[in-house]
């Protein structure tokens, strides 16, 4: 049987929320372990494929639903975030909030058949376990809000060891930080719900940690350089992204609730 048309029954349901957290909060703690001795690249692989080791733990122990799904053309509709941003950017730049390199931006969009390769595969390691899993077992049980008020700071709280360690982030940033994860779960939750596919949430993620989390940077002469410089306020501890992601995601919530579709799912894979 497809896994899209089950509706975990409360025993399994409990035992694949059990082998996701327990397999995601041992991952990261043994990618956390890994900074020092292994450098931080392959310590952050690790730390991100843990919601997705997570996910096929409950998979298969839950049983659990994954919503693998399709491409389709909400993928081209999950990059929106990506422009709204790099908008806001330059308007605040205009107005001088922001200083702007134009070949830098140049450099920066430059890179996007490749750079997207390496971030994607990152960012499949996450939304596996965020949209993939988590987001749909949320969905049968509650309605798109309180879904979503769950998933957030849940997303939130995965990120909080890599802040204190000093190693991503920062905690000046991260009353921004909040506020951008939520309008991206309620933006992302849309599309997601609407695809039923985890695909747009990887382009989206792989994306916006290419562009909006480096401030497009790009190269100048060799020189990995930001083409948007402004303290507080730019990448994804900046307020630009976070406001303008806020705006975003609560945008399409409303629409997605005014038309039917913020009640709870009756099974995973419903349309």
């Amino acid at each position: 049987m497809n896994d899209s048309s089950q509706v975990p029954r409360p025993t399994a349901r409990k035992r694949s929320l059990l082998a996701f957290f327990a397999v995601l909060i041992v991952v990261e703690a043994i990618g956390l372990a890994l900074i020092k001795p292994a450098g931080f690249t392959i310590a952050a692989y690790v730390i991100m494929f843990a919601p997705a080791l997570g996910a096929l733990a409950a998979r298969f122990y839950g049983p659990g639903v994954i919503w693998w799904g399709r491409p389709s053309w909400w993928i081209l509709v999950a990059l929106l975030p990506i422009p709204v941003v790099l908008a806001g950017y330059w308007v605040s730049s205009m107005l001088g909030w922001l200083q702007f390199s134009g070949e830098a931006l140049r450099g920066s969009l430059l890179v996007v058949p490749f750079a997207l390769i390496t971030t994607c595969v990152a960012a499949f390691g996450e939304e596996l376990g965020w949209r993939g899993f988590l987001w749909p077992l949320l969905r049968t049980r509650f309605t798109f809000l309180v879904a979503t008020a769950i998933l957030t700071p849940i997303w939130l709280a995965y990120h909080l060891p890599g802040i204190y360690l000093g190693v991503y982030g920062s905690w000046t940033g991260l009353p921004a930080f909040a506020v951008a994860l939520i309008g991206w779960t309620l933006f992302i939750g849309v599309v997601t719900d609407r695809s039923r596919s985890v695909w747009p949430a990887v382009l989206l993620h792989g994306a916006w940690n290419t562009y909006v989390e480096t401030s497009f940077t790009g190269l100048i002469d060799g020189t990995p350089t930001p083409a948007f410089v402004g303290s507080g306020l730019t990448g994804e501890f900046g307020w630009v992204a976070a406001i303008l992601s806020l705006a975003l995601g609560g945008g399409f919530a409303w629409w997605h609730i005014r038309t039917g579709r913020g009640a709870r799912l009756v099974a995973a894979g419903a349309t």
